[in-house]
């Protein structure tokens, strides 16, 4: 009985300690609050495990990540935890969801085809693991100049962000020449997420009309 109380007590202290580092580390809203305004930068490619989409967002958006992770994990040299990079997805026909918005319940928008890829960075020089899923691949994730804008909250409220991003590359004279791109900083899945918390930045890649 002793020491059973005395494995149930060091069971419980891990406990406390992983909940105390994942709140330590989880994302906060105030480290990117400075990123609620559009800005344009320079952003380098990147290598990525790259799985394509297309279809019921609710069954291949999962697959997608699924996938995705179950190769990542595997990836020698590739960080893990608080120190692994986000996840990003692309979206071949955002700009129609955008206008589906307008003329369809939530409801019928959870149905309505997606089609992209999803892609999370990995180390320079990094192979594809053995025994990874056969829709991954590894390519480069390509950027360079880009016009970007954080979103707080649920994903059905970025609208608003979207339109205000588009007219400031508008404004400062480029022009969209890629997919619209999500990078999750904190989202469906991650710890402590609620989709009022959610994190997510916002871009396109562009260039100068």
């Amino acid at each position: 009985m002793k020491i059973f109380l005395i494995i149930l007590s060091v069971i419980l202290i891990v406990a406390v300690v992983l909940m105390l580092f994942m709140v330590i580390s989880a994302p906060k809203k105030k480290d990117y609050e400075h990123l609620t305004a559009p800005r344009i930068i320079e952003k380098p490619d990147v290598s990525a495990l790259i799985v394509p989409f297309d279809g019921d967002p609710n069954v291949v958006l999962k697959e997608a990540f699924g996938d995705m992770f179950k190769a990542y994990y595997k990836v020698k040299g590739a960080p893990k935890g608080p120190t692994q990079l986000p996840s990003v997805a692309r979206y071949e026909n955002f700009d129609d969801k955008l206008h589906d918005v307008e003329t369809m319940t939530q409801e019928e928008l959870k149905s309505v085809p997606w089609k992209g890829f999803t892609a999370i960075p990995v180390p320079a020089g990094s192979t594809l693991p053995e025994g990874a899923p056969s829709s991954v691949r590894l390519e480069t994730l390509s950027y360079g100049t880009i016009a970007e804008v954080i979103h707080f909250g649920p994903y059905d409220q970025e609208k608003p962000v979207i339109i205000a991003l588009k007219k400031f590359i508008e404004d400062e004279g480029y022009e969209i020449v890629g997919l619209h791109e999500e990078e999750y900083i904190l989202g469906p899945g991650m710890p402590f997420s609620k989709p009022e918390k959610y994190i997510t930045f916002i871009r396109y890649q562009v260039k100068r009309k």
